[in-house]
């Protein structure tokens, strides 16, 4: 093996090891952001979610209350 044939493969495999790296840093980078976006939107749903059982919740208290009055149960 000459030097030459040495230098040759080493570039070839820093080159490689290099367009590895970016590749890894650009997908690490790309998964990130849509991850992010996921939890975003999971957490606006969650709040959502609530917000609704909250509503139905007090509602189902309210209406509790007025069967009870209009039977003279006391609830």
């Amino acid at each position: 093996m000459t030097k030459d044939d040495f230098l040759t493969g080493f570039v070839l495999i820093l080159l490689a090891a290099c367009i590895f790296a970016v590749g890894f840093a650009i997908g690490h980078d790309y998964s990130s952001e849509h991850y992010e976006q996921k939890i975003t939107d999971l957490q606006i749903q969650l709040v959502s979610t609530q917000q609704q059982l909250k509503q139905s919740r007090e509602q189902n208290q309210s209406q509790t209350k007025r069967i009870a009055n209009l039977t003279g149960n006391g609830g």
